[in-house]
């Protein structure tokens, strides 16, 4: 008798979807017949990173992407694979047994990780601008009747602002002069007559009063000549 031919078995696909949380692992487990295929059905985003592993045995899987292709050449009927998913949407693991068994049984964990954050780059702490600070003023009273010209010797200090007032009469001329550093000078209104300087001469029209500030880099000494002729 003729032997009859051999028929093989209509293929069977299974399909699930699974529902993963970022940053956790769902395990599926199951045994598969030679014309079946288990299908999961995987919603990932771009930059994810989806790992996949499937243990037991006669088993291996494929990981397709939205685009209906492959996620890439190692992909293709593996037992492992890990990467960064190119789009949003569905990805399918799909298990099929190993060809020439007859089934096959399978662990598969499934792991769906957000996209790795760059850690945030510290803002640097302001470095607070010191308020300037007022100088602090040291009258000095001149009185020039006595001895027409006289030396005044002094140093510069951090803050302090050196002044001598000067009170000069009528029909006088009031000569400052110094060595080191320089003078500005102020009527008795407060107006500026001279700023930057080392010697100033004025002829007085009215009695009054000079304010002479000595200014200069700290710690310079100085000799001030003041005469009133």
């Amino acid at each position: 008798p003729t032997p009859s031919p051999t028929t093989s078995p209509d293929p069977i696909n299974y399909t699930k979807r699974l529902t993963i949380d970022p940053d956790t692992t769902v395990t599926q487990r199951g045994v598969l017949r030679s014309n079946e295929t288990m299908t999961y059905i995987v919603s990932g985003s771009q930059n994810q990173t989806l790992e996949t592993v499937i243990s037991g045995e006669g088993v291996l899987m494929t990981i397709i992407g939205p685009d209906g292709r492959p996620v890439d050449r190692n992909a293709q009927r593996v037992s492992y694979w890990q990467g960064s998913l190119p789009f949003n949407g569905d990805y399918l693991v799909q298990l099929s047994p190993v060809q020439g068994m007859s089934n096959g049984r399978y662990d598969l964990d499934v792991t769906l990780r957000s996209p790795s954050r760059p850690s945030p780059v510290p803002t640097p702490t302001p470095i607070p601008t010191p308020s300037p600070v007022e100088p602090r003023i040291n009258e000095i009273p001149v009185n020039l009747s006595d001895a027409p010209s006289q030396p005044f010797n002094g140093s510069i200090k951090r803050d302090v602002i050196n002044r001598y007032v000067v009170s000069a009469p009528q029909g006088s001329t009031l000569t400052a002069q110094i060595d080191r550093g320089t003078l500005r000078v102020r009527n008795s209104a407060g107006v500026p007559v001279a700023n930057g300087v080392n010697s100033w001469q004025a002829s007085m029209n009215a009695n009054g009063q000079y304010l002479i500030d000595v200014v200069g880099p700290e710690g310079t000494n100085y000799t001030l000549e003041l005469s009133l002729n």
